[in-house]
């Protein structure tokens, strides 16, 4: 791509500066099509600042847009963190491919992403609120080498809760799809509620399908700064194990950082573990897994 840039600053040192900038880049993208359009505008003056970010695409324009008051004068720039915050973006069929990298968890990504986000409050505690639709998307978990199509769902927040309505991915002729919900629970928790239903849906290992499954699991998680507890409940489940040769082989030593229940006494034993060490300022992490399978499980 290219990028075209040019600003303009008045009286930097003087008691009421200014600036304006103006950027523009064409074809802009990570290595994917199709590539963007994207143009900034910025102002700023001895009380304010603004900026708009327009990208154009092939199925429309995505704007963004903020402002907050600032102290500049005299050579001196200060932000308050109880400034008021305005913010705007409203999104309008804006292609993922451009925006991720190739080579990261997520490859031969496709798919338009709309929707609009409003964020109030302050600086030092923004008030985002929200919603985010993907639609016809196609992409690779590159992990796994799981190719996945007709992915789409949407995504509803606000500063207390993350809403996942319907997320839907499809692999062969089988589907998966999740729904639930983030909350935030007083300052440094979260409490999650997620509910995952699949339909002939394939498990691959390094792109082979290995498995085929269908089944419906309820995830309820506490996410607390020294412990985490999931409950998992599996209703349904039927799994059908491929007459294949597996590429690699699954690994079954014991994990030095988990320890099953009723193994505690023995991992002790044994040395193992990965207890804190003399002179631990805090004790290490918790997180407790109890995975409920006793409602039809096969495989």
């Amino acid at each position: 791509g290219r990028i075209d840039a040019r600003a303009q600053l008045v009286d930097p040192l003087g008691a009421k500066p200014s600036l304006l900038a103006e950027v523009k880049a064409t074809d802009l993208s990570l290595g994917a099509e199709p590539s963007l359009d994207v143009e900034l505008q910025a102002r700023a003056d001895h009380q304010s600042a603004e900026a708009t970010v327009g990208i154009a695409g092939p199925r429309g324009r995505s704007t963004l847009s903020a402002a907050l008051p600032i102290s500049w004068s005299s050579g001196r720039f200060a932000l308050a963190a109880d400034a008021p915050l305005q913010a705007h973006v409203e999104l309008v069929a804006l292609p993922i491919a451009p925006l991720l990298d190739p080579a990261g968890a997520v490859s031969y990504a496709t798919g338009w992403l709309s929707g609009e986000v409003a964020v109030g409050g302050t600086l030092a505690a923004p008030e985002p609120g929200g919603t985010l639709e993907l639609r016809d998307a196609e992409l690779t978990a590159t992990a796994l080498a799981q190719p996945l199509h007709g992915v789409h769902g949407r995504v509803a927040f606000d500063g207390r809760a993350i809403t996942i309505e319907q997320l839907e991915a499809r692999d062969r002729d089988g589907k998966i799809d999740l729904s639930g919900r983030v909350a935030r629970r007083g300052a440094d928790a979260l409490d999650v509620t997620l509910a995952v239903n699949a339909e002939q849906f394939p498990l691959r290992q390094r792109g082979q399908v290995v498995a085929t499954t269908s089944g419906r699991a309820t995830i309820h998680a506490a996410v607390e700064p020294q412990r985490t507890n999931v409950t998992v409940k599996l209703v349904d489940v039927d799994t059908w194990l491929e007459k294949v040769q597996p590429r690699t082989g699954i690994d079954l030593d014991a994990h030095p950082d988990f320890v099953i229940a009723g193994a505690a006494a023995e991992a002790a034993d044994d040395g193992g573990g990965s207890g804190p060490a003399a002179g631990s300022p805090e004790p290490p992490r918790e997180s407790i897994v109890r995975l409920d399978a006793s409602d039809h499980f096969w495989i």
